[in-house]
């Protein structure tokens, strides 16, 4: 065995009910004091492996990943990481700076308001073109507040392959017209929880792959 790598998963909201078995509440967990508990919690896993026979001296990897709220429709991000080589005390951790954002809200107003703007104009667009249009979802990575990648869910009821088609091509154009090529953008037109049409660009690229499924 060459190493070993551990992801321990740290709540961001705690959930209780006062009195017991009476209303339920939340509190939000304040960041610093998860990363306390995680810390404590990575050393104690390592002083357990290093209790195992053969794993006294192995590299182990440990990453600590903040959980999202239950009712977010993002999932949480790595936070921080450590290498622990052949000693058994954690002396040092590397801040991870990535996060999952909702596009468009005013957390991706406020740090990634190009895009932001990007998706409510495109948003805009396609509800011009298609009355029963009800909304879209988005979702974008960024790692050292740079956008990595931008993911759209566009739920709609269209009626015959020859609708879908155009509303694809519509589609393609808002893309080719309103967004960047410098992060991977993906975008899914879904029906009754099914997708039906597919466009993709990876970053750099200068065309779309569309896909549409009758």
């Amino acid at each position: 065995m060459a190493g070993i790598s551990i992801g321990i998963a740290l709540k961001s909201v705690y959930s209780f009910q006062a009195p017991l078995h009476g209303e339920s509440f939340t509190e939000e967990i304040d960041m610093n004091r998860m990363m306390r508990k995680g810390y404590e919690v990575a050393q104690r896993v390592v002083d357990d492996i290093r209790e195992l026979e053969g794993l006294s001296d192995i590299p182990i990897m440990i990453a600590l990943y903040r959980e999202s709220e239950p009712s977010s429709p993002i999932p949480g991000n790595y936070v921080a990481r450590t290498i622990v080589t052949d000693k058994n005390t954690i002396t040092n951790w590397e801040t991870i700076d990535e996060e999952y954002i909702l596009f468009p809200s005013e957390e991706s107003e406020h740090k990634h308001l190009e895009e932001h703007e990007n998706v409510k104009r495109f948003g805009d667009k396609i509800a011009q073109y298609f009355p029963n249009y009800t909304g879209l979802t988005g979702s974008g990575f960024s790692t050292n507040k740079q956008l990595q990648t931008l993911s759209i869910e566009i739920p709609i009821e269209l009626f015959g392959n020859s609708e879908l088609t155009g509303f694809m091509q519509h589609v393609s154009d808002l893309v080719y017209d309103i967004f960047d090529n410098y992060y991977d953008i993906e975008i899914k037109v879904t029906s009754s929880n099914e997708t039906i049409g597919h466009i993709y660009r990876k970053a750099g690229d200068e065309s779309l792959q569309v896909y549409i499924y009758h």
